[in-house]
């Protein structure tokens, strides 16, 4: 799914940020900086997507069994709205026919 990035060990960041430092080119300085930079950062993220694929997908089982008791008890609210609805309708069709 997602190709990993060759991984640069710190010396190379080093010997390329030496380089660079000789020349007199503050361009080049600065793109090679970024661009260690961002890769450096890339992966530290691409570190970060691993930990989180290695972790389970599934709900741990109090959690579970927490959402399913706030499930029930939003269904019985419910119930008793429309049973409150239907009783005031009811005594509201009455109080007009009398």
């Amino acid at each position: 799914m997602t190709k990993k990035l060759p991984s640069v060990s710190s010396n190379n960041y080093q010997s390329t940020s030496e380089l660079t430092l000789d020349t007199t080119n503050k361009e080049d300085y600065t793109e090679t900086s970024v661009f260690c930079s961002m890769m450096k950062r890339l992966g530290e993220l691409e570190e970060k997507v691993d930990s989180l694929k290695s972790k389970p997908s599934e709900m741990p089982r109090q959690k579970a069994e927490l959402l399913n008791v706030a499930v029930y008890r939003v269904d019985a609210l419910e119930a008793e709205l429309i049973a409150t609805k239907k009783v005031g309708c009811y005594n509201f069709v009455l109080h007009c026919i009398f």
